[in-house]
């Protein structure tokens, strides 16, 4: 009775016999429901933008390749990059449906990913990490899903959004709850999501919130990569210089060609990238600007022949250089988000016992910046590390490239937590989801990825410091 064979045509299936002795037999699906579904969500520019057909096409299904892509762009798109991300721009935006990724094969997969295969994010950061939970024996057949979104928004709206996920997954599908993985800003979605932030249709103000922590009884484990919990200075570099995937001390050939097809042809200006909220969500928080790192200069030399300078590492200073930048009201959100997830000043997240931190630590990464007020540019930029001392072992804690190590850290406060909850890698930003399934030989250290199922199956890190 308990006998079963796979299906030959469908090996997401298996054969069971109805009753001993009787040769019809009966076509089952695997079971997905052995274990909480895993949602994975992007951080900033992580998530792919398509341009949306279906006013076009004749009766045809919306496809997700490089023929709608606009974000990341392909060679045939890049040219429409400013067209459709422009803030004046009316032309629709669609990001991939939230779509289970688990399956042997497309052709037995479901919607989108039957047609464009599995969904890994912008440059396909996230393939190592999505296929490494699909096909890990050890998680059975759990759900694997990519929760795309529109990154140019708010926080608040994205989380929103993954919030009427779940909730619809668990009422439809029977769930109880999620397990959630957040790289980067994806952290902070999720801190927003925990911290029970809705945004209230029909409201004059698109941001307004109201809170209802019922989520909360719908999520299981956290798990956040390199999240910048206290911002980074990189992002402030990224919209006034055209540093979006390059930096001043690391010899990048693709990046800097990247920066480079992106400013010249894509015309991705400082006007377009500073009309994105979610990017000013990231810039260093009141928390980093204590520490010193931040200075405005006060003096303007535009009009002087001579370099004058009057810095000031005030976060009333900082905020009105930010406004400059940005606007003011989206500053002011930002602020308001910046605040809207923190508790007992430090993040949400601190406080839920099944969330855990995985960081990256090592290389040069810009955690200190002299702005010009008056010409609102940046005037110098500091790496905590020389990059001639990448090699170098140092006690130094340094950042993972992107996000400097206090931000990561919230603080320097996940350093002193018990280790089956934080640990770090030698790796860079991205490599955290990209190289994630790479194992690392020396000190018996587990690859990211094993940690990772390690968390969903037992609630604890295999890998320590």
């Amino acid at each position: 009775m308990n006998s079963y064979t796979i299906c030959s045509c469908n090996p997401e299936a298996i054969i069971r016999p109805i009753s001993s002795g009787q040769e019809y037999m009966r076509k089952v699906l695997r079971d997905d429901r052995s274990g909480n579904p895993i949602i994975i969500v992007p951080g900033i520019m992580g998530s792919r933008l398509y341009k949306d057909t279906s006013e076009n096409s004749k009766r045809k299904r919306q496809r997700y390749d490089a023929s709608t892509r606009i974000w990341d762009p392909s060679p045939s798109s890049i040219f429409k990059v400013d067209d459709y991300l422009a803030p004046e721009s009316t032309l629709p935006i669609l990001v991939r449906p939230c779509e289970n990724q688990n399956y042997a094969k497309p052709c037995y997969g479901e919607g989108s990913v039957k047609l464009d295969g599995r969904e890994y994010g912008a440059q396909e950061l996230a393939k190592a990490l999505v296929d490494g939970l699909c096909e890990c024996e050890k998680l059975g057949h759990r759900r694997v899903y990519m929760f795309s979104y529109d990154w140019r928004q708010s926080n608040f709206i994205s989380a929103t959004k993954l919030r009427r996920f779940i909730e619809k997954l668990c009422k439809e599908e029977g769930f109880e709850k999620v397990d959630l993985i957040g790289h980067s800003m994806g952290g902070l979605l999720i801190s927003s999501l925990y911290a029970g932030h809705i945004v209230v249709d029909g409201i004059a103000d698109p941001l307004f919130t109201r809170r209802d922590l019922s989520i909360r009884s719908k999520i299981d484990k956290i798990i956040t990569l390199g999240t910048p919990y206290e911002g980074a200075p990189k992002l402030i570099d990224a919209v006034i210089n055209d540093h979006m995937f390059s930096s001043d001390v690391e010899l990048d050939i693709k990046a800097n060609l990247s920066d480079f097809f992106l400013a010249a042809f894509g015309k991705l200006s400082k006007r377009i990238k500073s009309s994105f909220r979610g990017v000013a969500e990231l810039i260093p928080t009141e928390k980093y600007v204590d520490t010193g790192h931040v200075h405005v200069n006060m003096l303007s030399s535009a009009s002087s022949r001579k370099a004058v300078f009057d810095y000031s590492t005030d976060y009333t200073d900082y905020i009105a250089f930010c406004k400059k930048i940005f606007s003011e009201e989206i500053i002011e959100k930002a602020i308001l988000f910046q605040n809207a997830i923190r508790e007992n000043g430090r993040n949400i997240l601190f406080g839920y016992p099944k969330a855990f931190f995985i960081i990256g630590t090592g290389y040069p990464t810009l955690h200190e910046i002299y702005l010009d007020n008056g010409r609102e540019k940046l005037q110098y930029t500091c790496y905590d590390k020389d990059i001639r001392s990448l090699y170098i072992e140092s006690e130094e804690k340094c950042g993972d490239g992107t996000v400097p190590y206090f931000s990561s850290t919230m603080g320097g406060i996940l350093s002193s937590m018990a280790k089956e909850r934080f640990c770090s890698y030698p790796v860079r930003h991205v490599e955290l989801c990209s190289c994630s399934n790479f194992h690392y030989i020396r000190k018996d250290r587990v690859s990211i990825l094993d940690n990772i199922v390690n968390i969903l199956l037992y609630g604890s890190m295999l890998a320590h410091d």
